[in-house]
């Protein structure tokens, strides 16, 4: 055997060595998290990260050892990852229907418009269907919840909307309308946050599309669960008092 190869299966035995030491850092640190407690949750974009923050901030406080992991995705996808057991409830739009998981409204206000700061429409108390048809307007791809629930109300009236952009996200919505490329609806939950060159209405036809929680009617950790529900609705009502 020359010194290449030798080399070669000393450099394979210490890689394999190292492995094994990760792999029980790893353990360790599992058995860890699990000791301090771990909730994972799933939870819908259009939650305001700065909302989530003080929730947070607030749920730590009491339970300092509970250590959360959050999974930012569609509504669709965290229903869909409740249900297969990845985690341990969910905020979402779309409710699950299943004798194995309860589902509870935790905010059902109505959407709201958001329209340009300086927009023709700015000073009105509240915009008809009429108003959102007779501007540009930036909207949810079809399919979108909010998009189909806005979709059946216009089309109630007889009307269309004059669609000139489609975002997938109301971060992305709300980007547009600051920079005066149209107006649109989103949810009011959106207007927890301020935002420079937006001003949020309300519609005069109420148009609701309630946030859901949903677990499983045997949850691990129910204490912690409500705990972090409980202070995530305070949160919510506060917000709502100086906003909008």
């Amino acid at each position: 055997m020359n010194v290449t190869e030798r080399g070669m299966r000393l450099y394979e035995e210490i890689d394999r060595i190292f492995s094994g030491v990760d792999q029980i850092s790893q353990a360790v640190e599992t058995i860890r998290q699990e000791d301090r407690g771990h909730l994972t949750i799933g939870m819908m974009p259009a939650i305001p990260g700065s909302l989530i923050a003080q929730v947070v901030h607030n749920f730590a406080k009491k339970y300092p050892d509970v250590y959360l992991s959050f999974h930012i995705r569609s509504s669709q996808f965290v229903v869909d990852g409740i249900f297969g057991r990845k985690f341990d409830f969910g905020i979402v739009l779309k409710p699950l229907e299943h004798d194995q998981f309860k589902t509870t409204i935790l905010d059902d206000a109505p959407l709201m418009a958001a329209i340009p700061s300086g927009h023709l429409l700015q000073n009105k108390s509240s915009l008809s269907v009429a108003d959102l048809c007779s501007h540009p307007f930036i909207g949810y791809p079809k399919g979108n919840a909010s998009r189909q629930a806005l979709d059946k109300l216009v089309t109630s009236k007889g009307m269309a909307l004059n669609f000139i952009l489609e975002a997938t996200t109301a971060n992305m919505l709300i980007e547009f309308v600051s920079q005066n490329l149209g107006i649109a609806v989103v949810h009011p939950i959106q207007c927890l946050k301020q935002v420079t060159g937006v001003t949020f209405i309300p519609l005069k036809d109420t148009l609701t599309l309630p946030i859901h929680v949903v677990r499983p009617i045997s949850a691990r950790r129910d204490a912690t669960i409500d705990e972090f529900l409980s202070l995530f609705m305070q949160e919510l009502k506060e917000s709502r008092s100086y906003s909008c």
